[in-house]
């Protein structure tokens, strides 16, 4: 990361500062932590991965590289929510994380409700403050990108896996993070599970968060629909030897799926489920409908 003048994120860090100084007597305090990757992701990421619904790509296990390095200059006793810059929300929201987050009791995992890209296909009407509705969207439960906890939860969950999965101290333990043998955990939501803390997991429907910024974004400064990267069981093994760039998803707990017996699952790759959806069956159906009816006209 750059420095000085360099730095991009310079007007970012300015911004966090003078908040700080502003609020200071309200006990409100911002701070920043810089947070360099290791080579192998300073590379493009493939074009495709923008239809991912996932701040973190294919490389999600990073929200817990994020949450080891961060949570130091939080402190023991706080309330922690992790998000993602492709997120809007309401103050309702926050109340909610508020009430349902409670240390060394419960941890809490909104389903935030994704908007469609309006703009890009025509098949329904941009709209910011519009209630939840099956034209407008649809509740993302494969999105765990926003997560709340206390920070003392997290750390004891932590120390339970730091054998299996290597606690992230400085940048350059990053690296260790992503080449982990443990293909079940890539969440700060499995790693939870996978500590078997004693501690209730609360995933519920939320109308007050919702995605979709991103893909927004991107198509409003010119990029177009690409197709979704949904790896093949043959693609995962043929890129076996990189497995910073071909993490397999697995299928989640909140999952309907048949029960095999042995609580095992054979590797899907980056399942269909992690891919935005760009309008509703309905919708789909119906300018199907219309462009059919238009090409028998001009015949």
């Amino acid at each position: 990361m750059s420095k000085g003048e360099n730095d991009p994120f310079k007007s970012l860090k300015t911004l966090a500062l003078d908040l700080s100084t502003k609020y200071k007597n309200d006990g409100s305090r911002i701070a920043w932590v810089s947070i360099r990757l290791p080579p192998m992701l300073s590379d493009t990421p493939p074009a495709g991965d923008i239809m991912l619904n996932t701040l973190y790509g294919r490389n999600e296990i990073l929200s817990v590289a994020v949450a080891d390095l961060a949570l130091p200059k939080i402190g023991l006793d706080s309330l922690v929510l992790m998000a993602s810059t492709d997120i809007n929300m309401k103050g309702d929201f926050l109340n909610r994380v508020r009430m349902n987050t409670i240390q060394g009791f419960q941890i809490y995992s909104p389903i935030g409700f994704r908007m469609y890209p309006c703009r890009f296909a025509y098949f329904c009407r941009e709209c910011e403050t519009c209630d939840v509705s099956q034209g407008t969207g649809y509740f993302d439960k494969w999105n765990y990108d926003v997560i709340s906890f206390y920070s003392r939860d997290y750390v004891q969950a932590r120390q339970r896996l730091e054998s299996t999965l290597p606690i992230t101290r400085s940048d350059n333990d990053i690296e260790q993070l992503l080449s982990h043998p443990n293909q079940k955990i890539n969440t700060v939501l499995d790693m939870f599970v996978a500590s078997q803390l004693p501690l209730h997991i609360l995933r519920g429907t939320e109308p007050n968060l919702r995605y979709g910024n991103a893909i927004r974004h991107y198509i409003n400064n010119g990029g177009k629909i690409l197709k979704c990267p949904a790896l093949e069981k043959d693609d995962v093994t043929s890129n076996a030897e990189q497995p910073h760039i071909s993490n397999e998803i697995p299928q989640r707990y909140d999952a309907q799926r048949a029960d095999t017996g042995d609580n095992t699952q054979a590797p899907t790759g980056l399942d269909s489920h992690k891919c935005i959806h760009l309008a509703s069956r309905k919708q789909i159906g119906d300018a199907i409908i219309r462009y059919e009816d238009r090409s028998i006209l001009h015949k």
